[in-house]
């Protein structure tokens, strides 16, 4: 049985790059992906997805595009 140490240490030490996660045959949106951690999580997880969406949500055109 698990400690309340050991659980509040793994809740808030997720692992560094978790293997087991599989983006394959999802649609997934990554927010903030045009730079940073947003834009790295994109590149990196990009080949797995089958839908990939490029929205500025600062941009209303943007916005809009991605309803229609």
């Amino acid at each position: 049985m698990s400690s309340i140490k050991d659980l509040w240490w793994a809740k808030h030490r997720p692992p560094s790059d978790p293997t087991h996660l599989s983006f394959k045959n999802k649609a997934v949106l990554v927010m903030g992906a045009n730079s940073g951690l947003g834009y790295e999580a994109a590149v990196k997880h990009a080949p797995d997805a089958i839908l990939i969406l490029t929205v500025d949500f600062s941009a209303f055109k943007s916005v809009r595009a991605l309803i229609d």
